[in-house]
């Protein structure tokens, strides 16, 4: 390489890298990013105490990274080649058959310690109302992920995890009595495996998937119309992968006592909220359209009039799950562990008397939850 070429690659390199400082600073810092649905790094902490306890070098990486111009491209270009060049596995996500975009598990993302001290904790608490409340009143439900149901749609050589065996055997020898309490939903959403259960660029199930759990954890009807309220969602799984995926949609059925609810938000003081949002309809997360998000607290008010409370401690499947169960029970008290600052039994006391209880959690994020102490 000549002298002048070197010099013009050289002063090349320094332009970019000034250019792009200069944009850095001179730019609107972002505080989050709806395309990777994350909160990110907007400023740099020099204090002293970050330089002494090391996170000052982690502090700057981490804000240039969020904040570079044109981050989102980057990645998408990024990713978009290294695809073309045989890459099947991006930042946790399987690029599947059939535009499924599949969050990948290994044995390694989870420790017997956790799944064991979970499945008893779950346990212990699933016994205990079953002995005062009856067996009858009282279900543990585990629902699967993406990459359980739709196994044979991964890209070869694909590693997937074995735990979720051993989790659901150590629920089931620590439950008194399991074949009443315990329901699996694995094979009730294989058998729907080809009908469009599961988002394909979201971790969550579909309202057709959240109907059939449904059905198999109560035996109630799920004969009603329905409507896609959107056709552009692209969820979690998408936002941490950016490549190109068809877009999904979000279905409301049309069950009369889903649409008269009215939800409670104890910790905002909020009353007499709707249970479906159509503003989320506008955002990036579109999920949200079911209950606005997650809360530690939810207290729903149906248009079923029978007497009959509910107490569900569930994760965000339930979100979808919950316009079904408004037709059982004319008050549901959701309770949402990871943002929990207080025991379930505080709750219940609050809340008095109850007619049934559930607890539903997807297998990974039971597996990995810690919060289970609040159960205690």
């Amino acid at each position: 390489m000549n002298k002048g070429l070197s010099i013009a690659y050289i002063a090349t390199f320094f332009l970019i890298i000034t250019a792009s400082a200069i944009a850095i600073i001179a730019l609107p810092k972002r505080d989050f990013s709806e395309f990777e649905n994350r909160v990110l790094e907007s400023s740099i902490d020099f204090s002293l105490d970050s330089i002494k306890e090391g996170e000052f070098s982690k502090n700057v990486d981490n804000f240039l990274n969020d904040q570079f111009p044109f981050r989102d491209e980057a990645v998408t270009l990024k990713n978009c080649i290294s695809y073309l060049m045989g890459a099947r596995e991006f930042n946790g996500i399987y690029i599947a058959d059939k535009n499924y975009l599949i969050e990948s598990y290994k044995d390694s993302d989870f420790a017997n310690k956790r799944i064991k001290g979970n499945a008893k904790k779950v346990a212990r608490f699933v016994n205990l109302v079953g002995e005062n409340l009856g067996y009858d009143h009282v279900k543990c439900v585990t629902i699967p992920s993406k990459i359980t149901i739709y196994d044979d749609y991964l890209p070869a050589n694909a590693v997937t995890s074995t735990r979720q065996t051993y989790m659901k055997k150590t629920l089931i020898s620590k439950l008194d009595k399991p074949d009443e309490t315990y329901i699996d939903l694995t094979d009730a959403l294989k058998e729907h495996k080809d009908e469009y259960i599961y988002y394909r660029t979201d971790h969550h199930w579909t309202s057709l998937g959240a109907a059939y759990a449904y059905q198999a954890i109560t035996g109630g009807s799920i004969d009603y119309d329905s409507e896609v309220v959107a056709d552009d969602f692209y969820g979690t799984d998408y936002n941490k992968v950016h490549l190109a995926s068809k877009a999904d949609e979000i279905t409301k059925y049309n069950i009369p006592a889903a649409d008269s609810t009215l939800v409670d938000i104890p910790t905002e003081n909020k009353t007499n909220e709707p249970l479906y949002h159509e503003d989320a309809l506008k955002t990036h997360d579109k999920y949200t359209y079911f209950l606005n998000g997650n809360y530690q607290q939810l207290l729903l008010h149906t248009g079923t009039k029978n007497g009959k409370t509910l107490i569900l401690i569930k994760d965000s499947y339930s979100n979808s799950l919950v316009p079904f169960l408004a037709n059982d029970y004319e008050t549901i008290l959701m309770i949402d562990l990871r943002y929990a600052t207080e025991g379930v039994l505080s709750y219940v006391e609050k809340l008095g008397s109850f007619d049934d209880f559930m607890i539903i959690y997807n297998e990974e994020k039971f597996m990995k939850d810690s919060h289970q102490d609040f159960l205690e």
